[in-house]
């Protein structure tokens, strides 16, 4: 337990909240969950089932397709943790860009204050593509500070792919 750096304890900490939230409160699937959903069992079933919409975005549809045989029950438990999965690398690459822009200190304390957000807080388990284009985003962040410019552009671009509105985050790369 002394190797283990105060990074290790604060996303510690942060996962073991959101997996008693998880067994604590109902989990709503909100209508845009249920469009990806759908969109993914269209995308797997090549358009048997399901549905497909547009102005939505590919990667969530085909993150939750990927489960999409194995059951609703099992999709949504396969969405849930890998969502959850995308909140604690959001809450790591916040401590790494901020480790990396100033030091260790303000990245540990910056990553602290973002896992407890109540709206980050919230949102980290109910799937939506907010927290996976915020992770996405932010690797992209976090390799146009390292000077890997087309990692960067790779990622900026999957975050667009995941939620429009990042193309905000691309343009200002």
């Amino acid at each position: 337990m002394k190797n283990l750096k105060a990074i290790h304890y604060v996303l510690l900490c942060s996962l073991l909240a959101r997996i008693m939230l998880y067994f604590v409160q109902s989990h709503p699937i909100w209508w845009d969950t249920g469009v990806y959903a759908s969109m993914g069992r269209y995308i797997f079933s090549f358009g048997k089932v399901g549905l497909w919409e547009a102005i939505r975005p590919p990667v969530m549809p085909v993150l939750m397709g990927l489960a999409s045989g194995l059951g609703p029950n099992v999709m949504l438990s396969w969405i849930f943790l890998l969502h959850l999965l995308f909140a604690v690398g959001v809450i790591y690459l916040t401590y790494l860009i901020a480790r990396e822009l100033f030091n260790e200190q303000v990245g540990i304390v910056a990553s602290a204050i973002l896992s407890f957000t109540p709206s980050f807080f919230f949102f980290s388990y109910i799937p939506l593509s907010d927290i996976p284009s915020t992770f996405f985003a932010m690797l992209a962040l976090y390799f146009f500070v390292k000077n890997k410019d087309v990692a960067a552009g790779v990622f900026a671009a999957i975050a667009v792919m995941t939620r429009f509105p990042q193309g905000a985050v691309l343009i200002s790369m």
